[in-house]
């Protein structure tokens, strides 16, 4: 390995030592930790650490691992029960924020409405990985909110698909037919029917073989090809790696040594899973958001409101309390990474 790389995240650990060990004494949550441990160590900080990408790697399979195990603890049955917070949340949440930004961008700001879409899809996206790693650090990934943070989110990460497929018409470039627009939509619906197919059809035989040979390193070993295969497939087709990881663990919790495939990944997701807020961090342009502080806290503070009110309205049409609708608001108001 590069010793340069080496030193680079030895600084990363034992910064997130000491501004974690902090954040729990001042009741913090963990990922408000990682997160100031990664603008405090970047190149928007002291610069400790100036190649950012090994830790983006390393974030990048701490994703993974985060959704993977909080798919082995969504049974089959579990997921049905999310199917009203899936079409009917998650379509709410993304089409009101959209249209909300598109007509206040459009009125206030005299944004074009190629460019205000573009925004309104920006806006819709939660961030997957710190929603659940909050809602996990509380023990309420069953909860209530935390089914409807299930929901909204999952349906996100398949809006994905038609969202980028509609970029290149937002673009002042791109000038597609009716036929092209239509084609691209398509595509996109293929790639999803594609993801459940090989979810659905594929993998469980695949499983199945292996369990069979009763060897725990094979089992474990064909259970990390599982998790890293189905991401790598959705991310290849235009979904989020967060999807694909999400499905497998959701395979793998029908068997019957889910519970020893959470024992034996469970520390390295801890680890790789903080790395990931800590690059997050590492992304500030601290001097940027400086320059411009008015109109960044003006634009956060809009944007969170924007979302929370449009998710408790959300929330209370699906026929749950105003607290339940008011946490979830407040779990899905920011904006992904």
């Amino acid at each position: 390995m590069d010793l340069f790389v080496l030193e680079e995240l030895v600084i990363v650990l034992a910064a997130s030592v000491l501004i974690i060990y902090l954040s729990h004494k001042l009741k913090l949550p963990s990922v408000v930790g990682f997160l100031l441990t990664g603008v405090l160590i970047g190149p928007g900080g002291f610069s400790l650490v100036k190649n950012t990408e090994t830790v983006s790697f390393l974030a990048e399979i701490g994703v993974v691992m985060l959704l993977f195990t909080i798919g082995l603890e969504f049974e089959p049955a579990r997921l049905r029960r999310i199917q009203r917070n899936f079409w009917a949340g998650g379509g709410l949440q993304v089409s009101l924020t959209t249209a909300a930004c598109v007509g206040l961008l459009i009125a206030v700001l005299g944004i074009g409405p190629r460019e205000a879409l573009f925004y309104g899809f920006l806006v819709s996206l939660s961030s997957t990985a710190v929603v659940l790693k909050i809602l996990g650090d509380r023990g309420e990934t069953d909860s209530p909110q935390g089914r409807i943070a299930l929901g909204v989110l999952i349906f996100q990460d398949i809006a994905i698909v038609p969202m980028i497929a509609l970029v290149p018409v937002l673009s002042n470039a791109g000038r597609l037919s009716l036929s092209a627009i239509s084609l691209r939509f398509g595509l996109s619906a293929a790639a999803i029917a594609a993801v459940f197919a090989v979810a659905r059809y594929l993998m469980p035989p695949i499983l199945h073989i292996v369990v069979r040979t009763r060897i725990r390193e094979v089992f474990l070993i064909a259970t990390l090809f599982i998790c890293l295969g189905m991401a790598l497939l959705t991310s290849t087709l235009g979904l989020s790696l967060a999807l694909g990881a999400f499905l497998a663990g959701v395979l793998i919790a029908e068997s019957d040594y889910s519970h020893q495939v959470v024992s034996d990944i469970l520390p390295f997701k801890d680890v790789f899973n903080s790395l990931f807020f800590i690059s997050v961090g590492m992304l500030l342009d601290t001097t940027a958001v400086w320059r411009f502080k008015l109109t960044v806290l003006a634009l956060v503070a809009a944007i969170l409101l924007l979302k929370a009110l449009i998710v408790v309205l959300a929330v209370i049409l699906l026929g749950y309390g105003p607290r339940i609708a008011m946490i979830s608001g407040l779990a899905l108001a920011q904006i992904g990474e």
